[in-house]
């Protein structure tokens, strides 16, 4: 799925669901009964292309009074920013990555966008909220931390080994397999930073997670069948 058609099915889940729900998100009582899921994920592990594939898989199977399973993904941002009516150049101010307080600090004072802990805020609250309204699966983000104290989330991590995963980004981005293995290290690090700059704990802690799958080990559609099958 290419980011216009995320984008819209994104907004096509928001738009149906505050219809129905509206002021009830306010309740902390609110449940819909529904699940949602969290995936956390390796570079190169396959998590997105799978979240994807169990989203298709979810919905032909899903009771025909529940609103479509949909994935929130780099798309989140886009709509926390939509929501908040704040300028969508501010995306570029909140990758899933470490950042620095003090480039922060001097952009902050010299007015060139809020703080980024009002972003993060706003973000984790939207997170929370989609997680609360069930049918979502949430990828990156510290989705599984910001839930953990709701009772219809899972929270998956995607791992693999590295060779498996440098061969995945070759064949992804077309890279030599030296530049893959960087390009793993690197994003690997950013997302490990951002967990423990914001959540103060250990990407790869397996207590923060449900269910821990080795992607080296399973197809996509033994992945998906696994994971639906939990639902």
């Amino acid at each position: 799925m290419n980011i216009t058609q995320s984008g819209k099915s994104c907004n096509a889940y928001l738009k149906s669901q505050y219809q129905h729900s509206g002021n009830h998100l306010l309740n902390k009582k609110f449940d819909t009964g529904r699940s949602s899921i969290t995936i956390s994920r390796a570079t190169g592990a396959r998590g997105r292309s799978i979240a994807y594939m169990l989203a298709d898989h979810l919905n032909k199977n899903k009771k025909p009074s529940h609103c479509k399973w949909t994935v929130f993904y780099k798309d989140l941002i886009s709509n926390v920013l939509k929501k908040n009516n704040l300028p969508e150049d501010l995306e570029k101010f909140m990758p899933e990555e470490k950042v620095s307080e003090f480039v922060n600090t001097v952009e902050e004072l010299l007015g060139l966008h809020p703080s980024l802990w009002e972003l993060q805020h706003k973000t984790n609250k939207s997170i929370l909220n989609l997680a609360r309204l069930g049918n979502v699966i949430i990828v990156g983000r510290g989705g599984n931390l910001i839930t953990r104290k709701i009772n219809n989330v899972i929270n998956i991590r995607f791992i693999g080994s590295i060779n498996d995963r440098i061969n995945r980004v070759v064949s992804c981005y077309n890279m030599s397999r030296d530049n893959a293995k960087s390009h793993i290290k690197k994003e690997d690090k950013k997302r490990a930073d951002y967990i423990k700059q914001n959540f103060d704990t250990d990407i790869n802690d397996p207590l923060n997670y449900d269910l821990t799958i080795n992607t080296d080990k399973f197809s996509d559609n033994k992945v998906v069948n696994l994971i639906s099958q939990v639902v």
